[in-house]
């Protein structure tokens, strides 16, 4: 409640399988602060990651600390990929009363446990008819029809194929960027009211 109303929950999700090294590519970590972090935004993230299956890092939270420390708790890159396991887990960490509720995905984009890509998109689909947006930013060799698949539309504003590791964490600022409540506008200063001229003398008798 309160300043909190205008607030953005947004979940990082972040792909540690193995597939991801051999690329030679690490993925930028979530939002170093909640966006639009300043004093009274409401703003909250939560962090997830993932690979054969996927792990909470950290509940929504509006500290830096807890997310500095989240992002610092990423397990090492190994095994499969599921990320439907981490599109559910980050989706289940909104409070429905969130006022805009946003997963930014950062994965290689094709899913590798059991379901395969049709998996994640049905996760996906499921997620956006709740109200939630998703960003898919992929990059080393992901699949650009599921990341299209995923992303809330329009695509071109959701989804994103970066080039290499600066790419997508440039792509990935800005979307926090995009995501930061818009200051509040000025109100006016009051108009002083106009002097008042003195009353006239009465003539004299």
């Amino acid at each position: 409640g309160g300043s909190g109303s205008s607030g953005v929950s947004a979940a990082g999700i972040v792909d540690l399988s193995r597939r991801r090294l051999s690329h030679g590519t690490s993925p930028p970590p979530p939002s170093p602060s909640p966006p639009g972090s300043g004093s009274g935004s409401g703003s909250t993230v939560g962090v997830v990651d993932f690979n054969a299956n996927s792990r909470v890092l950290t509940q929504m939270s509006s500290s830096q600390s807890a997310i500095d420390s989240a992002i610092n708790r990423y397990g090492p890159a190994s095994g499969l990929t599921a990320i439907s396991d981490g599109l559910r887990d980050a989706g289940a960490l909104f409070s429905s009363t969130s006022p805009r509720r946003v997963i930014m995905l950062i994965t290689d984009g094709q899913q590798t446990t059991s379901g395969g890509d049709p998996a994640a998109i049905a996760e996906a689909v499921r997620l956006r008819g709740l109200g939630i947006e998703i960003f898919a930013i992929g990059f080393g060799g992901a699949s650009s029809s599921t990341m299209n698949a995923v992303a809330s539309r329009p695509i071109s504003s959701y989804s994103y194929l970066g080039t290499d590791v600066l790419d997508i964490s440039q792509r990935f600022s800005r979307v926090c960027d995009l995501l930061a409540p818009a200051p509040p506008i000025a109100s006016p200063m009051p108009l002083s009211p106009p002097p008042t001229s003195p009353e006239p003398s009465p003539p004299p008798p």
